[in-house]
């Protein structure tokens, strides 16, 4: 990554009063807990950031403390601010109430009144001065959040850090490094070339987590040698690599691997376009005890178990009888982009999607012909 970009990026964060990271929904534990190492870091600087992720907190990554500290929507983004010009006519009394839904402000004069044009009504500045985006390959990835707020994000300037070669570069600066295999790699980098010494072993322990998770403990084809040396310096900089494999990896419940079993009774696969799929019901959940914050490890274990796997879908039924899915990708697959037909939401590496079908069944039949289809075309 330019080094020059590096120091601009770092330059805009030391400046910032308050900056959001921003992780969009259907993030893995890599844009997750970088997130975290990178809230740690400005901290340590004296800069106090929050974390906005609307995505599900996988359980492998609850070992990692600043988990909790991850907010799901946005809090209050800005003042409404409320000006009465009392240079003519003084103030006597204020005072309100709230009646039907409604503020009431009761503002009284000592002698006079004021005019329409005496009061005024205006937001003030946001809430957040920069806006720190990790894993979006562009601002709708972060879904109803960019729709209900999109006054923010075009106001206020945005770092766009990425390792997708699908990344629009919607960052006013952008640090995509598509040679890397993971957030924390690039993230790693940035905090290296400005001080080194502000890796602390939680700040190691956080990215090294993400690079673990992303590469599936180094098991992936894209894994480089600058990765490897990348890991070696965050385990000298204090992160325990057995503790992180046997968090992520090592630590399945007997209702996760329940679940897991019922997936692989019915995984289907498509040799020619790497592809394999599987379903599960609601029964399926309620007979294995399990929860649907387990599907992480069951599509993990799809992934890590079917080494010639491109593309790895888990269709399941929600509590409320919605039919959901996950769609993993490994490069140069994207997962948005494979299932854009079914408008989903999350990043390159996994999409979460939708399904307007009323049973799996239908789904089934509706998603899978379209990605095969979509995948045979890449690969003539």
């Amino acid at each position: 990554m330019d080094a020059n970009i590096s120091k601009q990026i770092f330059s805009t964060i030391c400046r910032a009063k308050r900056p959001l990271i921003l992780v969009p929904p259907g993030a893995n534990i890599d844009g997750l807990a970088t997130s975290i190492g990178l809230k740690s870091v400005l901290k340590s600087i004296g800069i106090e950031s929050d974390i906005v992720s609307q995505a599900n907190i996988p359980k492998g990554m609850k070992f990692i403390s600043g988990h909790e500290e991850i907010l799901n929507n946005f809090p209050n983004m800005r003042k409404m601010i409320v000006e009465l010009d009392i240079t003519k006519t003084k103030l006597d009394e204020l005072s309100y109430n709230i009646e039907n839904g409604k503020l009431c402000i009761h503002i009284q004069p000592k002698i006079g009144s004021w005019k329409r044009e005496d009061i005024l009504a205006r937001h003030g500045s946001f809430r957040y001065d920069v806006i720190i985006c990790l894993g979006a390959k562009d601002l709708h990835s972060f879904g109803q959040m960019f729709h209900d707020h999109a006054d923010f994000f075009y106001k206020t300037p945005i770092i766009n850090i990425d390792h997708s070669t699908s990344n629009e570069h919607f960052g006013h600066y952008n640090a995509v490094d598509v040679t890397a295999t993971a957030i924390s790699e690039i993230v790693h980098a940035m905090i290296e070339e400005h001080d080194h010494a502000l890796i602390s072993e939680h700040v190691a322990t956080c990215l090294l987590a993400g690079m673990i998770a992303k590469t599936k403990s180094f098991r992936t084809q894209n894994v480089t040698p600058k990765t490897l040396r990348t890991a070696s310096k965050l385990m000298h900089a204090g992160a325990d690599r057995e503790k992180i494999v046997q968090e992520l990896f090592r630590t399945r419940t007997v209702e996760t691997l329940r679940l897991w079993g019922r997936a692989l009774a019915r995984l289907k696969s498509d040799k020619q376009t790497g592809l394999v799929w599987t379903v599960l019901s609601r029964q399926d959940f309620v007979l294995a005890g399990a929860q649907e914050e387990d599907i992480g490890d069951v599509i993990d274990e799809l992934i890590v178990n079917s080494p010639e796997t491109n593309v790895a879908l888990l269709i399941y039924e929600d509590t409320d009888g919605t039919i959901r899915g996950v769609l993993h990708a490994q490069k140069p697959n994207d997962a948005t982009e494979l299932a854009s037909k079914f408008r989903p939401t999350g990043n390159r590496d996994k999409a979460l999607l939708h399904f307007r079908e009323n049973s799996l069944p239908m789904a089934e039949q509706t998603i899978v012909p379209h990605l095969r289809e979509k995948l045979a075309m890449k690969n003539i």
